[in-house]
Protein backbone atom coordinates (compact mmCIF):
# COMPACT_ATOMS: atom_id res chain seq x y z
CA UNK A 1 0.00 0.00 0.00
CA UNK A 2 1.67 3.20 -1.39
CA UNK A 3 1.68 6.89 0.61
CA UNK A 4 -0.79 8.50 -1.61
CA UNK A 5 -3.74 5.51 -0.87
CA UNK A 6 -3.24 5.97 3.22
CA UNK A 7 -3.47 9.74 2.05
CA UNK A 8 -6.75 9.09 -0.08
CA UNK A 9 -8.03 6.80 2.76
CA UNK A 10 -7.42 9.34 5.40
CA UNK A 11 -8.71 12.17 3.24
CA UNK A 12 -11.90 10.19 2.63
CA UNK A 13 -12.37 9.17 7.05
CA UNK A 14 -12.15 13.74 7.15
CA UNK A 15 -15.22 14.02 5.08
CA UNK A 16 -16.81 10.87 6.17
CA UNK A 17 -16.91 12.74 9.76
CA UNK A 18 -17.53 16.06 8.32
CA UNK A 19 -20.51 14.84 6.75
CA UNK A 20 -21.69 12.58 9.69
CA UNK A 21 -21.27 15.89 11.93
CA UNK A 22 -23.54 17.95 9.31
CA UNK A 23 -25.96 15.22 9.78
CA UNK A 24 -25.76 14.69 13.43
CA UNK A 25 -26.33 18.47 13.60
CA UNK A 26 -29.42 18.78 11.44
CA UNK A 27 -31.24 15.81 13.26
CA UNK A 28 -30.35 16.46 17.14
CA UNK A 29 -33.11 18.44 18.56
CA UNK A 30 -31.94 18.22 22.06
CA UNK A 31 -29.65 20.60 23.92
CA UNK A 32 -27.69 18.57 26.09
CA UNK A 33 -24.39 18.02 24.36
CA UNK A 34 -21.50 15.36 25.53
CA UNK A 35 -18.26 15.58 23.72
CA UNK A 36 -15.63 13.41 23.94
CA UNK A 37 -11.96 12.81 22.09
CA UNK A 38 -8.86 11.53 21.52
CA UNK A 39 -5.07 12.88 20.48
CA UNK A 40 -2.54 10.92 20.15
CA UNK A 41 1.43 12.23 20.58
CA UNK A 42 3.49 9.96 19.56
CA UNK A 43 2.12 6.15 20.74
CA UNK A 44 0.19 7.96 23.72
CA UNK A 45 -3.37 8.47 23.68
CA UNK A 46 -4.93 11.81 25.83
CA UNK A 47 -8.58 10.93 26.40
CA UNK A 48 -11.35 13.29 27.40
CA UNK A 49 -14.72 13.67 27.79
CA UNK A 50 -17.71 15.25 29.47
CA UNK A 51 -18.64 12.17 31.20
CA UNK A 52 -17.54 9.02 31.95
CA UNK A 53 -19.42 6.96 29.44
CA UNK A 54 -17.95 9.89 26.44
CA UNK A 55 -14.32 8.78 27.92
CA UNK A 56 -15.05 5.20 28.10
CA UNK A 57 -16.10 5.69 23.90
CA UNK A 58 -13.33 7.69 23.02
CA UNK A 59 -11.03 5.36 24.77
CA UNK A 60 -12.30 2.55 22.66
CA UNK A 61 -12.13 4.22 19.35
CA UNK A 62 -8.33 5.19 20.09
CA UNK A 63 -7.35 1.75 20.73
CA UNK A 64 -9.25 0.72 17.78
CA UNK A 65 -7.90 3.34 15.53
CA UNK A 66 -4.55 2.43 16.97
CA UNK A 67 -5.05 -1.27 16.08
CA UNK A 68 -5.62 -0.32 12.61
CA UNK A 69 -2.91 2.26 12.15
CA UNK A 70 -0.62 -1.10 13.26
CA UNK A 71 -2.00 -3.29 11.22
CA UNK A 72 -1.98 -0.97 8.19
CA UNK A 73 1.81 -0.79 9.08
CA UNK A 74 2.38 -4.70 8.99
CA UNK A 75 0.61 -5.18 6.29
CA UNK A 76 2.08 -2.57 4.30
CA UNK A 77 5.61 -4.14 3.88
Amino acid sequence: MSYENVILIGIVFILIGFILVIIGSILTTKTRVESGGVVFIGPFPIVWGTNKSMVLLAFILGITFLLILVLVNLLGR
